[in-house]
């Protein structure tokens, strides 16, 4: 039995067998069913030029899954950098900033804001800050002096 007509009679088997898998493990059948033919599609190109894996059915699997984690990944980057967008966009008009510094760390940008008072700020955090597109959390801090290298 040659390897061609041998990966072709797994792939008619293990199909079903590989669906059921991971509709059992994950559920959703719509979206395994497109991961399960786009693995059965790179098995039925791949096996014939390198032969059958060990675990066919495993292989299977594995390359179907990995399909909707790369979709998640792929979709979620996608968002962080609309969100990035949205959020560079709406902070360079709010005329209470004085700087925005995107930096590493703990914290994605740094801030600088400048207000009358307190209850300004309070009013600025409340009512701007909180609600820019992608921010999640405000850490604030108060700067009590400034200390400058330059004696000019």
């Amino acid at each position: 039995m040659n390897v061609d007509y041998r990966a072709e009679h797994l792939l008619r088997e293990l199909a079903p067998q590989v669906l059921g898998a991971l509709v059992h493990r994950y559920g959703v059948f719509d979206a395994w069913e497109d991961a399960v033919q786009e693995a059965l599609l790179v098995a039925a190109l791949q096996w014939p030029a390198e032969g059958l894996p060990d675990n066919p059915r495993g292989w299977l699997v594995t390359v179907a899954s990995r399909r909707p984690v790369n979709q998640v990944r792929s979709e979620h980057a996608r968002r962080r950098r609309e969100d990035v967008i949205a959020f560079e966009s709406a902070v360079t008009r709010l005329p209470e900033a004085v700087a925005c510094h995107h930096i590493t760390g703990n914290f994605d940008y740094l801030l600088e804001v400048e207000v009358a008072d307190l209850p300004a700020y309070e009013d600025f955090h409340a009512d701007q800050l909180a609600s820019l597109p992608g921010v999640a959390t405000v850490t604030s801090y108060v700067t009590m002096k400034t200390l400058s290298a330059d004696t000019t």
